[in-house]
């Protein structure tokens, strides 16, 4: 479900459930399903499936896969402090170093973009945008070494 609905905002995903990560282990994934704490990042490498909420006081259903993590954070926190969740993300495209490897790269974006729009499906990244400025940037790169 998640690869159908990567980031609308008017339609609402399914959490994995506790069973759902059981599930997947048994098929030989590993999922990791954790809760960053303040001040630790985490690295997602590009193509892998995730998903992510910020933390809140909200509570979750019995089943979801972060409903104990959760509660315990919750049950730690004195009455006085407040949670305050912020993420950044740093949004970045690998180009490759070879002619085949860069090909294969700008290739393989583009082509998940096109998808994206066939489906009427929001993009997170603008490809087409971030090349026009990278072939900006070397044509003035390679104009400054004459």
């Amino acid at each position: 479900i998640l690869y159908g609905l990567p980031h609308c905002d008017d339609q609402v995903s399914q959490w994995p459930t506790k069973d759902s990560i059981k599930k997947c282990e048994e098929m030989g994934y590993c999922p990791s399903v954790f809760i960053l704490k303040p001040g630790q990042m985490v690295h997602i490498n590009k193509g892998r499936l995730h998903a992510f909420r910020k933390m809140s006081s909200a509570q979750l259903p019995k089943t979801d896969c972060h409903c104990d993590l959760r509660d315990h954070i919750l049950s730690s926190l004195q009455p006085s402090e407040s949670l305050c969740c912020a993420s950044i993300a740093w949004d970045w495209m690998y180009k490759g170093i070879s002619p085949e490897g860069i090909n294969r790269e700008v290739s393989s974006i583009l082509e998940c973009a096109r998808l994206n729009r066939s489906r009427r499906l929001q993009s997170l990244a603008i490809p087409e945008t971030t090349l026009l400025y990278l072939a900006k940037n070397v044509i003035a790169d390679f104009r400054g070494q004459k």
